[in-house]
């Protein structure tokens, strides 16, 4: 059953410590770091003659965790969780352990339940980037002395913060059924993290022409055949409002269509696994 393929995927990544650090603890771990040197840097430079009396803003904590949300858009920041991705497709391919499991449970619930465990594993390592950017905000405004602002919406500020995190999730869940897509046909990690790292550094092309206007305004198609774009606008929209090459119309397209890349990319795994020959490993 999908359930016990799961539960064994959770226990597997628990005891790969390895694995569940690099992948998904490793970015939160390294922006706490920069939040905190930040703020030492900042008082440093505070005492110098230039900037005194000098004003700075107050920190908002819910925008600083959306904000650090979105970090997942980030190249540098996608490769460690495709690794973590791929590592845990191809390690049985490595091992050689898919056939010790296959005769257990289907192939698709094999499959999925990796999928899954990225998604969990993901999803937490999204939080704690929200979780440690406001704890580095909160030690920022105390030791600063900026103090916090205080216009908390709670319904504004719950949309913001949840939808950059669907946002981001959805992105990297379709990376990820990508990159577990590529293992399965090469059975090899590192074309798959290359081939999904790739495939979003060459939308990076057409974003470009499309929010300098080199381009028509963007359309249905845009969103579909350009997850990347998608997640970005639906980004920019969530913490700066409306991008000028955005048309608010087409936002639930942007969302549905990162959902859609997700889900047809795990399609496609399932399918390539299931009919995988196992026995060439």
């Amino acid at each position: 059953m999908l359930a016990d393929a799961f539960a064994a995927e959770r226990l597997r990544l628990i005891r790969a410590r390895g694995l569940l650090f690099w992948g998904f603890l490793f970015t939160p771990v390294v922006s706490l770091a920069f939040g905190l040197l930040g703020t030492v840097i900042t008082v440093a430079t505070r005492r110098m003659p230039s900037d005194a009396g000098l004003a700075f803003a107050a920190n908002d904590l819910a925008k600083s965790a959306s904000e650090a949300m979105t970090q997942t858009d980030l190249i540098p920041v996608q490769l460690f969780f495709m690794l973590a991705a791929a590592a845990l497709v191809a390690d049985d391919y490595r091992w050689e352990t898919w056939r010790l499991v296959t005769p257990r449970n289907t192939r698709a619930n094999l499959l999925l339940a990796k999928l899954m465990t990225f998604g969990l594993g993901a999803a937490g390592s999204i939080l704690l980037l929200a979780v440690f950017s406001m704890v580095s905000a909160l030690i920022d405004g105390v030791v600063t002395g900026d103090g916090f602002t205080s216009n908390f919406s709670f319904s504004a500020d719950l949309v913001r913060m949840g939808g950059s995190f669907a946002t981001s999730w959805l992105e990297l869940m379709a990376l990820a059924a990508l990159a577990m897509l590529l293992v399965v046909l090469t059975r090899n990690a590192i074309p798959a993290v290359i081939g999904s790292i790739g495939l979003w550094l060459v939308q990076l092309i057409a974003i470009d022409r499309i929010t300098k206007g080199l381009t028509a305004p963007p359309g249905v198609l845009d969103y579909a055949f350009l997850p990347a774009f998608s997640a970005d606008v639906l980004r920019t929209a969530l913490l700066a409002g409306a991008p000028p090459e955005s048309q608010p119309a087409l936002w639930p397209v942007a969302f549905l269509a990162l959902a859609l890349w997700a889900a047809g990319f795990a399609a496609l795994a399932v399918w390539a696994f299931r009919r995988q020959d196992l026995t060439r490993e």
